[in-house]
This record gives structure tokens, sequence and C-alpha cells, in this order.
């Protein structure tokens, strides 16, 4: 799955797109000080402003090398390491994931397929587009009714 349009809590708009700006190199788009996107390959991420940020899980697709694209993060932003180790290899997709956290706490998870031919990761992160959005709730049956 890959969305066209992601929206998403920020107290900043405009400083939450200039640290993705920073973080994966894409161009940020900050009309105003609550007007604020980023283009994530196919996939729009506007940052909608808001009191309190929502705790949201994006996952990208980026068709590079995952220890390529582990060193390139490592020195924009602090890698969530899984078992101690910088990346996670996911058999069941063919995937290889580094985890990253934007500048609100929300999870971004970089996912490097071995079927996607690696692009370099040279002066911007290749994306493709956004293929996941987790939405963390207490009550997880209430938020399946909600979203039904």
């Amino acid at each position: 799955m890959q969305f066209k349009r992601v929206s998403i809590l920020a107290t900043d708009p405009a400083a939450l797109s200039d640290c993705y700006g920073r973080t994966l190199g894409v161009d940020s788009d900050s009309v105003d000080s609550a007007v604020a996107s980023v283009d994530l390959g196919a996939t729009t991420l506007d940052f909608e402003p808001a009191s309190e940020p929502g705790a949201v899980h994006l996952a990208l697709r980026t068709p590079a090398d995952s220890d390529a694209l582990t060193a390139w993060l490592g020195e924009r932003a602090t890698i969530h390491s899984v078992d101690g180790e910088p990346s996670c290899r996911f058999d069941f997709l063919d995937a290889d994931a580094v985890y990253v956290a934007d500048g609100a706490g929300n999870v971004l998870e970089c996912l490097c397929y071995d079927g996607d031919a690696a692009r370099p990761v040279d002066g911007a992160v290749p994306i493709a587009g956004v293929t996941e959005v987790g939405l963390p709730a207490p009550e997880t049956l209430a938020l399946v009714d909600w979203l039904e």
C-alpha cells in the first residue's frame, strides 16, 4: 500500500517540516508557521497545527542499501536500535528496517526491500512513499470501531 497524502499533528508545523528536511534531505515547504508539508516520494506529508503532538509511526519505502542508509541517517538523527543492532531484518517482508524519531517523537521506519534497486544515499534519502501509518491507541478496539 502507498498513501498519496498523510497528515500528522505538530505543535510547530514549520519546525517539524524543517526537521524532516534536515533528517531525510527532502524539500520542506513551509508557507508560514501554521502550514507546512514535505514530499516523501509519491506521498505528501502535511503537518497540521495542534496544541499537542500525536504519536504516529510512519513506514517509508526507501530503495537504498540499508548499511548506507543507516550510516547516512546516523549522522543526522538518533537511530533506535533493535536488540542492540542499528537495523532489523524482517524475513517475511524481504526487507531491512532502520528506525529514527522525528523532532516530535514520531517514529519513522525506513524499509529497504531486497527487490528494490538500491539507489545511493547522497544528499537525500531515496523515498518511494509512505507505505504504513500506525496509530497508537490505549483502546485498540475503540479505535477500530471509530475508524470503521
